[in-house]
């Protein structure tokens, strides 16, 4: 399976980190490798949690809605509200 980074923004909206796997050295563990990675990018100090890529949302539509669920582990969708 393939880890992901979720990186939450200060907003609460989240963006979703792919890491290009084959940069990997065979010495380093999936979290070392997905700290590096963070680390060169701007988004580093965000809060953040690491789950499988199968793990996201299928439907990328409501992408804009996404919420870490920390309790969960997971990425949930905000409900919508409706006036």
């Amino acid at each position: 399976m393939t880890k992901v980074r979720v990186l939450e923004n200060p907003d609460g909206s989240i963006r979703v980190m792919h890491p290009n796997w084959s940069r990997k050295r065979p010495d380093e563990t999936d979290e070392e490798f997905l700290n590096k990675g963070a680390a060169k990018s701007k988004y580093g100090r965000l809060p953040h949690m690491d789950i499988e890529k199968d793990e996201l949302p299928k439907d990328r539509k409501d992408r804009n809605d996404w919420q870490l669920d920390r309790n969960n582990k997971t990425i949930k969708i905000k409900p919508k509200v409706i006036l």
